[in-house]
């Protein structure tokens, strides 16, 4: 068995933040976590869930970034089978990824809306902090 020491780094990825009541419909940027002071932050994926959907026929388009309208930590994807609720589009964040600074704001960018009446997302931020 290893036993890490209090300076060793845990790649163990786990949530970060979790995030509700972003709207679908609605091309936007949401805060998801601020770096710690002290801290990095290595994002290793992220899961969109579909809360609540009344008549949507296309999911929405999102990405994750550093600064607001930016897809640079993971490039905009198109979630068209998340469409009700139950629903989940994960992304995983494979080879290099962007190391996020103290104070730094991480966001989801919802670059295309869902088409309907209605839809409610959650985000779940992967990652670990160094």
């Amino acid at each position: 068995m290893l036993k890490a020491s209090p300076t060793a780094v845990s790649f163990l990825a786990a949530p970060l933040s979790v995030t509700a009541a972003i709207n679908g419909k609605s091309v936007e940027n949401t805060a998801l976590y601020t770096v710690p002071t002290g801290k990095k932050a290595v994002v290793t994926g992220y899961v969109v869930r579909c809360t609540a959907a009344a008549a949507i026929s296309i999911g929405a388009s999102g990405g994750i970034g550093n600064i607001a309208g930016t897809s640079n930590i993971s490039a905009a994807q198109d979630m068209t089978a998340l469409l009700a609720p139950a629903n989940t589009f994960q992304q995983p964040i494979m080879g290099a990824s962007l190391i996020t600074s103290a104070g730094e704001i991480i966001y989801f960018n919802l670059t295309g809306a869902a088409t309907g009446t209605s839809q409610t997302l959650a985000v779940d931020l992967i990652g670990y902090l160094i």
